[in-house]
C-alpha cells in the first residue's frame, strides 16, 4: 500500500488523506459529537383533577420544537425565559401541587424534556400566565394537536394538557438544533467518494501523459 502511495502525485495523495480524514471525523462526530436533532416520546395519565405539563428546555443551543399532543381535550403553551431547572420551584411558588416529575436530558443536542403532573384547577392557566403569555391551541384534528415553536437558549417551551375525563395524553417531540450544522454520514461518504474518484482520475490522466523512457 505504501509503495502505491509513493508512486502517486502529491495532489492525489492529499485528496486520499482528506477523504479518509472526513470519514474518520464523521464517524467520531456521529458517536460522540453534537447532535443536530433529538426526539422524545412520553405517555402520561391525565384527568379532571390532574393536568400534564411538558417542558422543552434549551440548555446550550437554540432550536425548534415540533410537538404532537394526542388525546388531550385542551392544550395551551407558554414560552418561559430564564433557568429551566427552576421551573418546578416556580410552579410551587404559584401554589401548584407538583408531582411525578420525569426528565430526560440530551446533552449532545443541548436540550432537556420534562413531564410533570400538577393538580388541575380552574386557576391553573391563570397561574401559569404569571410566567408568560399563555396561548390556547384551538386547531385540533382527530384529537391531535400540533405545536411548532422556536426555543431560545436558556428558555423553555411549556405545554399544558388537560382532559375532561380520566385517560392518557401522549407527547411526541422532535427537536432540531439551530445555528449549528455539519455533514451527515451519507453526505460525508459521497464527498469522500468524489475525492477518491478525483484522485483516481488525476493518476489515470497523469500516467497517460507521462511518456515511458526508451
Amino acid at each position: 500500500m505504501s509503495s502505491v502511495l509513493r508512486r502517486m502525485s502529491v495532489a492525489s495523495r492529499l485528496l486520499l488523506v482528506i477523504a479518509i480524514g472526513l470519514l474518520v471525523s464523521s464517524a467520531i462526530a456521529e458517536l460522540y459529537g453534537a447532535k443536530l436533532s433529538s426526539e422524545y416520546t412520553r405517555t402520561v395519565k391525565v384527568g379532571p383533577r390532574v393536568a400534564s405539563l411538558l417542558v422543552v428546555a434549551a440548555i446550550t443551543s437554540s432550536g425548534r420544537a415540533e410537538v404532537t399532543v394526542e388525546g388531550a381535550d385542551s392544550v395551551y403553551y407558554v414560552k418561559v425565559a430564564g433557568d429551566p431547572f427552576l421551573l418546578a420551584q416556580q410552579f410551587r411558588s404559584l401554589r401548584l401541587n407538583v408531582s411525578n416529575v420525569r426528565s430526560n436530558v440530551d446533552l449532545r443536542a443541548g436540550v432537556t424534556f420534562t413531564a410533570i403532573q400538577v393538580e388541575s384547577n380552574p386557576f391553573l392557566v391563570q397561574a401559569l400566565s404569571l410566567l408568560g403569555n399563555v396561548i390556547p391551541i384551538s386547531e385540533k384534528k382527530e384529537n391531535v394537536t400540533r405545536i411548532t415553536e422556536s426555543v431560545a437558549s436558556d428558555s423553555s417551551l411549556l405545554i399544558v394538557s388537560t382532559k375532561d375525563s380520566e385517560g392518557e395524553v401522549r407527547y411526541i417531540i422532535k427537536y432540531s438544533v439551530e445555528g449549528y450544522s455539519r455533514l451527515t454520514a451519507p453526505e460525508t461518504f459521497i464527498v469522500s467518494a468524489i475525492m477518491v474518484a478525483l484522485a483516481g482520475a488525476i493518476e489515470y490522466y497523469r500516467r497517460l501523459t507521462v511518456k515511458p523512457f526508451l
